[in-house]
């Protein structure tokens, strides 16, 4: 009875021991602190932790793989939600790749046509706001059509090839009357 207590409270100690051990061994790790950097932005201070804690150990570099498992897809997820910008994404997947963790290279161009389409955005509306209608439309026409703002560009787009159309006829009209053809074909083309 009491030895069986004893033994029993020892072994229930002794787990308590080891599980507090590692708790502590897990969050002053290498792997860890890289980890941490990387969700801090510190992308320099996370390699340079990685060269010299991580690489070629294998208990830190097995943390690693689980601790950045899936990494490469929550920075492009934080990017297109507007959580992260542009350059820290591409600055934490390149720092992922150098890394050995990831080959970034599909992540990278998902960033870049996000980023692309919401520029495009941003320069389309700019246009718009300014009254330059071919250069608005050629600029919503860039947004692909996977993209979030893809309904709301194509919306611009048929509000302005009415206007578009008719500026063009227009000045094409004015070319005619004042009998310069040669600059009114190439005006159309």
């Amino acid at each position: 009875g009491k030895k069986a207590k004893i033994i029993s409270l020892a072994v229930l100690i002794g787990i308590l021991v080891l599980a507090v051990t590692l708790v502590v061994s897990f969050f002053t790790s290498s792997a860890y602190n890289v980890y941490k950097d990387m969700k801090d932005e510190q992308y320099s201070s996370a390699l340079s932790e990685y060269r010299t804690g991580v690489k070629d150990n294998f208990i830190q570099e097995t943390l690693m793989d689980a601790l950045l498992k899936n990494y490469g897809d929550e920075i492009v997820n934080r990017f297109k939600s507007g959580e992260i910008d542009y350059d820290s994404a591409v600055d934490a997947l390149e720092a992922l790749e150098k890394m050995g963790y990831e080959n970034t290279t599909d992540k990278l161009e998902q960033v870049d046509v996000v980023n692309n389409a919401s520029n495009a955005l941003e320069r389309g509306d700019e246009y718009y706001e300014n009254g330059d209608i071919a250069n608005a439309i050629a600029e919503y026409s860039k947004i692909p059509e996977d993209n979030e703002n893809y309904a709301a560009a194509q919306e611009k787009i048929n509000e302005l090839c009415p206007q578009y159309v008719s500026s063009v006829v227009k000045t094409v009209q004015q070319y005619n009357s004042q009998r310069k053809y040669k600059d009114s074909l190439t005006y159309l083309n």
